[in-house]
């Protein structure tokens, strides 16, 4: 007997599974274990009802789903997901924590009237990716207004992501930055906020850095067809690899509370209507560093620091009204007088630029050994 218990102790051990084992030698099955569905914290919008009693299905235009999605959000952190279709909300707010994710293109979020679609406000750590927004505006882009109206108007908040969302037709700025500088209260780092592969057409901003929109990481905006593509208003601002293109002002830069002072790197900005570089009332400088300009023009208005290089550049250049310096240098650059207009004031430092026969004929340098 002894023996049989030792053969039938192995063969549980080494040569049958578990609930096998057990059924052939008369034990109880082990329970069944269901795998989870959805990770901790996961659900979706159209598991939440609205005040109506119905849940959102992004179908009917009628509905307002602001508070299915508001249920959603507040029910503690983890991700919540909306599927594809059309929902109409209105300044939901995304707790800290809390990851809104859609589907890409094919989720569609917009606003009842002119109120952002999300509203942040004094929230840290939270995410919002994967959607596409679109606004109230409608008829010819040149004729958008700043109504208030955005996709995203985030203020006074930290350690967020903003990541591959779309929005247009927005009268205003599609995503709207106010007052996210590093708290001493707070005690969080520099730079730990991200926008990420971030497109904005037909809009009256792009994307607006506004007072204290700092110590945001930027990078792959793509902002066309707006008035203005990128407005920014802040210091410590964080710009690479754009395309602001096919604007009426590609870029704006005009000092409100601790402005400027930060940099715009390896961006191109071409075919804008105006001004592909209007920068006005900078008074701590600006880092514009390896940058392709063409068409529309560069203009300088009452700066100083603003700083030029590396870069490429085919359109004209108004710097004149500068009491301060400035720096234009070590560009390549397409064209000359009469083909274009190259205007300096006498501060402005013009130094190693060069076109296709070698240094540039309106380098300072060039002309003081004239």
């Amino acid at each position: 007997m002894v023996l049989v218990e030792r053969v039938v102790s192995r063969l549980r051990q080494f040569f049958l599974p578990t609930a096998a084992a057990g059924m052939l030698l008369g034990a109880s099955p082990a329970p069944a274990v269901s795998p989870p569905t959805e990770p901790p914290g996961e659900r979706w919008v159209h598991h939440y009802l609205n005040d109506d009693g119905q849940a959102p299905d992004g179908q009917d235009d009628a509905d307002d789903d602001t508070a299915a999605f508001q249920r959603a959000l507040q029910d503690g952190p983890g991700i919540v997901r909306a599927p594809r279709g059309t929902f109409y909300v209105s300044e939901v707010s995304v707790p800290s924590g809390v990851t809104l994710a859609g589907e890409g293109p094919a989720t569609i979020l917009r606003p009842r009237g002119a109120k952002p679609v999300i509203s942040q406000r004094g929230l840290d750590g939270w995410q919002i990716r994967d959607l596409t927004f679109v606004g109230t505006a409608s008829g010819d882009w040149h004729e958008r207004t700043d109504a208030g109206e955005s996709a995203v108007a985030v203020f006074d908040c930290r350690e967020f992501t903003l990541a591959d969302i779309a929005a247009r037709d927005f009268n205003g700025a599609a995503i709207q930055l106010e007052k996210t500088m590093i708290s001493l209260e707070r005690r969080y780092p520099t730079s730990r906020s991200h926008l990420h592969r971030i497109t904005a057409d037909r809009n009256y901003i792009g994307v607006r850095f506004d007072r204290r929109a700092e110590y945001v990481n930027a990078s792959h905006l793509s902002c066309s067809f707006n008035v203005v593509g990128c407005a920014i208003h802040a210091g410590n601002v964080q710009i690479a690899a754009s395309g602001f293109n096919n604007n009426v002002d590609g870029v704006l830069i005009e000092d409100k509370e601790n402005g400027s002072h930060g940099c715009i790197t390896g961006c191109i900005l071409n075919h804008n209507d105006r001004y592909a570089l209007h920068c006005k009332n900078v008074a701590h400088g600006m880092a514009v560093d390896g940058c392709a300009f063409f068409y529309g023009g560069i203009k300088l208005q009452n700066c100083v620091g603003v700083n030029l290089s590396s870069g490429m550049i085919s359109c004209a250049i108004d710097a004149k009204d500068n009491a301060l310096a400035n720096r234009i240098a070590g560009n390549y650059v397409i064209g000359s007088p009469p083909d274009q207009q190259f205007e300096f004031a006498p501060q402005t430092v013009v130094e190693g630029n060069f076109d296709r026969q070698g240094p540039w004929p309106l380098n300072r340098e060039a002309q003081r050994a004239k």
